[in-house]
């Protein structure tokens, strides 16, 4: 059964609702990607440490962006890979963090999320899965934070 964390939500808002795990769908591939509803991303989405996206793969997600990203992988790939699947998660974690600002850098008018970027890609680079279940996601992943970086940066 999963159950979805209230801690961030206000005193008022209703307890939460039980969920059988045999009760969802897993949506596999890419022919089956869903996009990020953009009302996750709010005021709460903050940076995590690779770290701390290791140690979310067992415990709680920390916020509605992080829930959504890692429960489009398959649980029963993490086992082995949880370094991979961190590596994949941060990458989109950071990505949704820095949505906002991609526009402005590809138009040299922001760096500040470049740093961030740079370094997710690097984790990505380092911990390539061995699964190749988790290979569309690992691709989706790196596709998507070279797409937010300058264009000098893709031709390397």
């Amino acid at each position: 059964m999963l159950t979805f964390s209230a801690h961030k939500l206000p005193a008022s808002a209703p307890e939460p609702t039980p969920i059988l795990e045999s009760s969802l769908q897993f949506l596999d591939g890419p022919e089956h990607s869903v996009s990020m509803p953009t009302a996750l991303v709010g005021e709460e989405v903050a940076l995590h440490s690779f770290r701390e996206h290791q140690d979310a793969l067992a415990g709680p997600a920390f916020d509605p962006v992080h829930l959504f990203q890692r429960s489009a992988i398959p649980r029963a790939a993490v086992r082995g890979e949880e370094q991979s699947v961190a590596a994949i998660l941060k990458a989109r974690h950071d990505l949704a963090f820095w949505t906002p600002m991609v526009e402005h850098g590809l138009a040299d008018m922001f760096s500040g999320h470049l740093r961030d970027l740079y370094a997710a890609l690097d984790l990505l680079e380092r911990f390539p899965p061995r699964r190749a279940v988790l290979r569309p996601h690992w691709e989706d992943a790196r596709a998507a934070l070279v797409g937010a970086l300058p264009r000098a940066t893709k031709a390397a």
